[in-house]
């Protein structure tokens, strides 16, 4: 899907039309989280506007990115794309928090500031993304990882590991399940046949019908050809991405960070919502314009 949605945003205008309409469906995304959260509307009866919390960290997380490459194109409105950045930093951290958001808006904002400022403006923007952690997280998330912790003093076995997190126990069975079918894999949608067995046999944590990590995912159901694929995928975008002009090419490296870090803590492209999202960022942020092809091109938006 994602070649098809390319050639139709090879001219600008699409491009930039759909670049409008994506943000404008995000920021309503965001506008309604606030409302809910403040109790100020209710909608369906929904918590919150992105009912799945992985999700929301995804979303609200490259949209974070976004609103600062705005910042910086668009000088006389940096302010509010500011604003609109400090938001998706309370939208990941208070309204819908999760893991996938915290890495992804940390990583982004880290990118950004290296992209354009360098080591040392990096380096104070990560002190202060550390010191809003420290502030925002609740105690208990940090306690109880803590005391996970303690699973390991007898030594560290693949039991004690799998103990200290979910998506542990989730990745070191897969490992497991690649252990014996590491060349030619168990076979598409036979995840969950080849994981009960592992699970059955003891278990700390729910059964999953995929381990959260797309890497492992395909390898174990598509083999080594299914994973170099993937792997190829990943090179091709990125070459592709440092061949746009340099306004655009920030975007585009951060959309791959994105599919990145969300395929490294979730099966990303196997989710209907994360895998829309991520075709969608890939083609809009990537298709070539055919008619400046050895121009200087301006950035979506």
């Amino acid at each position: 899907m994602i070649p098809a949605f390319m050639w139709v945003l090879t001219q600008k205008e699409y491009r930039i039309l759909a670049a409008k309409a994506l943000f404008i469906g995000i920021l309503l995304t965001l506008v309604i989280s606030f409302l809910q959260h403040f109790h100020l509307a209710t909608f369906h009866g929904r918590q919150h506007s992105v009912g799945n919390h992985i999700f929301h960290g995804i979303l609200i997380g490259f949209f974070s990115y976004w609103c600062l490459d705005l910042a910086r194109k668009h000088r006389a409105y940096t302010w509010l794309f500011v604003l609109l950045f400090l938001a998706c930093g309370f939208a990941i951290f208070k309204i819908q928090t999760g893991r996938t958001g915290y890495v992804l808006f940390s990583l982004l904002t880290g990118l950004f500031l290296l992209q354009h400022f360098g080591w040392k403006v990096l380096t104070m923007g990560l002190i202060l993304i550390g010191a809003i952690f420290y502030c925002v997280l609740e105690p208990s998330q940090i306690l109880d990882r803590a005391d996970n912790l303690s699973l390991l003093k007898e030594g560290v076995t693949l039991q004690s590991l799998a103990a200290l997190d979910i998506r542990l126990e989730f990745y070191i069975n897969t490992l497991k399940i690649l252990a014996n079918n590491w060349f030619l894999g168990i076979g598409i949608g036979d995840f969950d046949l080849a994981y009960q067995p592992l699970w059955d046999a003891g278990h700390l944590y729910r059964f999953t019908n995929n381990p959260h990590n797309e890497y492992l995912m395909i390898w174990s159901q598509s083999g080594v050809v299914g994973f170099a694929l993937f792997i190829a995928f990943h090179w091709e975008f990125f070459k592709m991405a440092r061949k746009l002009p340099k306004d655009d090419a920030p975007l585009a490296m951060a959309t791959l960070a994105t599919i990145i870090v969300s395929c490294l803590f979730n099966s990303s492209f196997l989710d209907m919502n994360d895998g829309a999202l991520l075709l969608i960022l890939s083609a809009l942020f990537l298709a070539p314009d055919v008619k400046l092809t050895h121009q200087k091109t301006e950035g979506c938006f």
